[in-house]
């Protein structure tokens, strides 16, 4: 007891001394920092393939306003602590609850082995179908995530925001991860992978946690075979991560509202600003948590205890979140963030005339993957099962933001004026998922009764089976499968000398920058107007090879086709210097 207050003493005065510390640094630096500096440092620092306009001078101009604005946050942070320190500094952290929490799952396991047998199936099959695909070649928006960010020092992969295939946490976390294991394929994607496999975990506990057991189990199948979760756990985003931590705060909220406990109300904030500092678009997730929470305790809502710790939670996420996207801020500007090429507003005529075919792209991508019936069948199933939630369970909790979830989504979408790729929003998936769990375990309820649990495991195995055999097939129909990449790279690696260099015609550089510049320090690809000895042209094989192709090729360097090779996916256009 003593230690652990001389512990949290001391952890008080150091979060003091820090906040004030980086207080002077932002001050002291906003003299020194010009936007001359910056923008010479940029220059020279701009990872390769990133946009000069990020280092254009005028988007310096303000850096030192930026920075006394980064000196009165972190004054804002030491007043908060000040405040707030009897509430921050006197939770006690109860060590005893993990063991409590393995000795329930140890005796609940003695009375259903059948139950977790099935479960430990379901999981594993869903690693092996992961880790069977966590070695294919690289594909473009990975690549880009590698070359661009993650390969670069930390100061500048953080700050740099040229294109929001950056997700700031995740690149982080590859960078650790890179650094420990190198660069190969499967360190870039560790992470994602790790919260891949957590999502299955998670989501059992979810189902298990609101409702019960069975549609716990039923909950994970569906994550484990989800088309978009297996592609997300195996390729180098953030997509993952954020799935993790929506489910986190939604059993975190709960938690809230059975408790009331500022310990859960700090955690839930540091989940909600992990997830936005990955992707900022779940500042949408961060609206719905928090309006959820408003909501079950509106007859509540003036209780002391309540607003003291909506307060310190909501001030502690803005902070936070703040904090973690200052440097992109400071650096890269606002505008990176909330106006980029990805979250362009439309007209509000384009966004309603486009929202039906967007819906239906999202529910195709929902269910990609899902066995025996086709997407609208199995949405069919899900909104029944929001229909018996509402009357069979309408005192459960989250059945509420199971009602408030698609409906805020919906406005926000409208209001803002975007369509952003359906990926953005995996951490909707389980929502429906959840559904779908409720639908079925109601159905084997009247169906089978006494019975029920066994044929609830049959069916997850089965589906979860069907959709492992199933993904092959869909994986390459849907996510751009560039299979043979690596082998181009292996191709060419022999071949490529001194005074030779590559030319892309409609294909991605990405997957090849990546390869690439493991091996090599220079300049792989043709700059038009400069001579080579030899020029390879690697072409789309989707196009056919027409006089058009050739021209195109030709033009570089002065060259013309002298002769060519045909590989089983891709056509290698072998180009000499016309002496």
């Amino acid at each position: 007891m003593i230690k652990e207050k001389i512990f949290k003493n001391k952890l008080k005065y150091f979060l003091y001394f820090i906040s004030i510390f980086l207080c002077i640094i932002s001050l002291v630096s906003s003299f020194y920092l010009t936007p001359f500096f910056i923008h010479n440092y940029c220059t020279a620092n701009l990872p390769q393939g990133s946009s000069l306009e990020h280092c254009n001078y005028e988007n310096f101009s303000g850096i030192q306003l930026k920075l006394i604005a980064f000196a009165f946050i972190w004054l804002l942070v030491f007043l908060f602590l000040l405040v707030f320190n009897k509430e921050l500094f006197s939770i006690k952290i109860d060590t005893k609850k993990i063991p409590k929490f393995f000795y329930k799952i140890k005796k609940d396991y003695k009375k259903n082995k059948i139950h977790y047998w099935f479960l430990f199936v379901i999981i594993l099959l869903g690693i092996l179908v992961r880790v069977y695909y966590l070695n294919i070649p690289m594909k473009t928006d990975e690549s880009s995530t590698y070359v661009w960010y993650a390969s670069w020092p930390a100061y500048i992969s953080q700050s740099l925001y040229t294109y929001p295939n950056n997700h700031l946490f995740h690149t982080l976390l590859v960078k650790v991860s890179t650094a420990i294991f190198g660069s190969s394929e499967v360190a870039i994607r560790l992470p994602a992978f790790i919260f891949g496999i957590l999502n299955m975990f998670i989501s059992y506990y979810l189902g298990r946690k609101f409702f019960n057991k069975e549609i716990g189990i039923l909950l994970c199948s569906f994550v484990t075979i989800s088309g978009y979760f297996i592609e997300y756990s195996i390729e180098a985003r953030g997509y993952s991560i954020v799935a993790f931590f929506a489910i986190a705060s939604i059993i975190i909220a709960n938690r809230i509202l059975n408790k009331n406990k500022l310990k859960s109300w700090l955690l839930l904030a540091l989940c909600l600003a992990l997830s936005v500092y990955t992707i900022p678009s779940m500042i949408y997730f961060v609206i719905i948590i928090y309006l959820w929470v408003i909501y079950e305790k509106r007859f509540n809502l003036l209780d002391k205890k309540f607003l003291k710790n909506l307060i310190i939670s909501s001030m502690l996420l803005l902070i936070l979140i703040t904090v973690l996207y200052y440097p992109v801020i400071l650096i890269s500007g606002l505008n990176s963030i909330i106006k980029n090429k990805a979250v362009k507003s439309y007209s509000f005529s384009y966004v309603l005339n486009n929202l039906f075919p967007y819906l239906d792209k999202f529910v195709k991508s929902l269910y990609l993957n899902f066995p025996l019936i086709n997407a609208y069948g199995w949405i069919i199933f899900s909104s029944v099962g929001l229909i018996l939630a509402n009357i069979i369970n309408k005192k459960n909790r989250i059945v509420s933001l199971l009602n408030l979830f698609i409906p805020i989504i919906l406005i926000l979408m409208i209001l803002q004026r975007v369509l952003p790729f359906v990926r953005t929003y995996l951490w909707v998936f389980p929502i429906f998922y959840l559904l779908l769990s409720i639908f079925f375990y109601y159905i084997f309820d009247c169906l089978f009764k006494n019975k029920k649990n066994v044929m609830l495991n049959i069916f997850c195995i089965v589906i979860v089976l069907l959709g492992v055999y199933n993904f092959g097939s869909i994986y390459k129909n849907n996510f751009n499968y560039l299979g043979d990449t690596r082998l181009v790279y292996n191709y060419l690696n022999e071949k490529l000398e001194n005074n030779s260099c590559i030319v892309l015609f409609n294909i991605s550089q990405n997957p090849y920058e990546y390869y690439f510049t493991k091996e090599y320090f220079r300049e792989i690809y043709c700059k038009k107007g400069k001579e080579y000895d030899l020029i390879y042209g690697i072409i789309n094989p989707e196009l056919s090879l027409n006089n058009e192709n050739y021209n195109y090729l030709s033009n570089y360097a002065g060259t013309k086709v002298k002769s060519f090779d045909k590989n089983d996916i891709w056509l290698f256009i072998k180009l000499e210097n016309k002496s």
